[in-house]
C-alpha cells in the first residue's frame, strides 16, 4: 500500500532568514585590489556547497573532519543570497555533516555548478565580503 499525504514527511527546506556557512580555504582569502584580505571569487566556483547551522552543524564538525579543520568559515544570509542572484537552495545528504545540514546552491536557471562567467559568482563574493568571516583560514 502506498504511503498516505499524513505519512510523508514534509519537505526539508532552507527557511527564511537562515544564516549558512561556507567553508573559505586558505587560498581563497587573499589580499584584493586594495590589499585588504577578501573572499575571493573561486570559492564560489564549480558546486557551491553550504552548511546550516540551524540544523546543527557546529564548528566541532567541521573541525572533525582534518581538511576542514583550516578552512575559514564565511556567514552568508540565505534571503540575501536569493535576493541577490535569483537561486536556491536545495538539501542534500552528505555523511559527514548532521541530518540536513548540508545544502547547494541552485541557480536560478537550475544548475548546480557555477562558472566564472556566472553572474551569481560575483554577486556571492560581494556578499561574503560585507561582514568579517566568522573564522580566518589558517595556512
Amino acid at each position: 500500500m502506498g504511503a498516505t499525504p499524513a505519512s510523508i514527511p514534509p519537505a526539508v527546506n532552507v527557511l527564511p532568514g537562515e544564516k549558512l556557512w561556507r567553508l573559505i580555504e586558505p587560498g581563497q582569502f587573499q589580499p584584493n585590489g586594495q590589499g585588504i584580505l577578501a573572499v575571493q571569487e573561486a570559492a564560489f566556483i564549480g558546486e557551491v556547497s553550504l552548511l546550516r547551522p540551524a540544523a546543527g552543524v557546529t564548528t566541532k564538525h567541521i573541525d572533525a573532519i582534518p581538511k576542514f579543520a583550516k578552512y575559514g568559515i564565511v556567514e552568508l544570509d540565505a534571503d540575501e543570497v536569493i535576493k541577490q542572484t535569483g537561486g536556491s537552495f536545495r538539501i542534500t545528504a552528505d555523511l559527514n555533516w548532521p541530518t540536513d545540514g548540508h545544502a547547494l546552491f541552485i541557480r536560478k536557471s537550475g544548475g548546480k555548478n557555477l562558472s566564472a562567467t556566472h553572474l551569481e559568482v560575483p554577486a556571492i563574493t560581494d556578499i561574503a565580503n560585507a561582514n568579517p568571516l566568522l573564522r580566518d583560514p589558517q595556512p
